[in-house]
């Protein structure tokens, strides 16, 4: 017969409700009441166990998450780190109108014969992305079927053969606007 909690708790009930208990049986309760206690401190400390494993695993992820957050803003910071400032800034009063007036000393280079007096200025462009990058990934049937279990395996084939059809002539198209 498997010991459980239930019937270490009826035999303690049993014990306590005879009249007359010998010492052979006050001893049995006592082991009896001492095994029932080890018996809920295991099973709470299994309980305690199993809530910080699934805190451990969110934590995890949530770790992972920052990583991988980290990693692209030292990415995008080192995109700006490359940049070269436009050009310098020059701030002066006009003691006509009692205004700060800013003039913007323009690197050479950047001094174009279509700039006129009102364009607008941006210091920093949005990083260059590559286009491949921005292609979704590829897909198997494997995906398609966990992520439709009703789905039968051969309509995962085929979704995932077309998925990768599509993509792969994102993709060419994007190989050729860069060669021509």
């Amino acid at each position: 017969m498997k010991v459980t909690t239930k019937t270490v708790q009826d035999r303690i009930t049993i014990l306590e409700n005879q009249k007359v208990i010998s010492i052979n049986e006050s001893n049995t309760l006592s082991m009896l009441k001492w095994a029932l206690e080890q018996q809920q401190r295991a099973e709470a400390a299994e309980a305690e166990c199993t809530r910080l494993d699934r805190e451990s695993q969110t934590l995890s992820d949530q770790l992972g998450s920052c990583d991988r957050e980290r990693r692209d803003l030292l990415s995008k910071l080192a995109e700006l780190e490359k940049q070269k400032p436009v050009g310098t800034v020059s701030i002066s009063m006009d003691w006509n109108t009692h205004r700060n007036i800013a003039t913007v000393n323009m690197r050479p280079d950047l001094v174009v014969a279509e700039m006129k007096n009102g364009d607008e200025l941006f210091t920093r462009p949005a990083p260059a992305a590559s286009l491949a990058e921005l292609v979704p990934e590829s897909r198997t049937a494997e995906y398609y079927y966990e992520k439709y279990p009703e789905m039968f395996m051969g309509d995962a084939i085929i979704r995932a053969a077309e998925w990768e059809m599509c993509r792969d002539a994102i993709l060419r198209n994007i190989e050729e606007k860069s060669r021509g």
